[in-house]
């Protein structure tokens, strides 16, 4: 696949309820935005992305190592080295950057957070690769409870 206008670093690769394929680029070489790939796709053959919505700022601290959607396609989250940012999935693969929720991941002391997955029953796994020095990479798992009906999740 190609993008619309140039080059990107991504590092999310999410797939939405509808099955559609989309990619959100990392925010290392310019801002982070959400591209879909086409509703059909075509084997061996260069696809164009198109770009969902208005991009967001990206700083050193909110790049995107990660995103996944939840199984009932509701959710979906994107992971940056120290956080989650959840949103309704709507929202997110229609280019609105409205988070309903935001889990900071400092206190697990990663080495390199990057990776996000997630399952069954509200529950949220998170990667880190290892660091310098012979430092192993990290795996924690926790759930996420609905607060309500129509509002968004917290950690728990």
């Amino acid at each position: 696949a190609t993008y619309p206008d140039g080059a990107h670093d991504a590092e999310a690769l999410l797939i939405a309820g509808d099955g559609r394929l989309h990619v959100v680029t990392k925010g290392e070489t310019g801002p982070v935005a959400v591209y879909r790939f086409p509703a059909q796709l075509q084997s061996g053959a260069s696809m164009k992305l198109e770009r969902v919505g208005p991009a967001a700022k990206a700083g050193a601290q909110s790049r995107i190592t990660d995103g996944a959607v939840s199984p009932d396609g509701q959710w979906a989250v994107l992971r940056t080295k120290s956080a989650l940012t959840f949103y309704r999935a709507s929202d997110l693969f229609a280019g609105r950057w409205t988070a309903a929720n935001r889990v900071d991941l400092t206190p697990l002391k990663e080495p390199q957070g990057e990776g996000v997955a997630l399952g069954a029953g509200n529950t949220v796994f998170v990667a880190s690769e290892g660091g310098g020095k012979g430092r192993p990479g990290t795996f924690a798992r926790f759930t996420c409870a609905p607060r309500g009906s129509a509002k968004p999740l917290s950690a728990t």
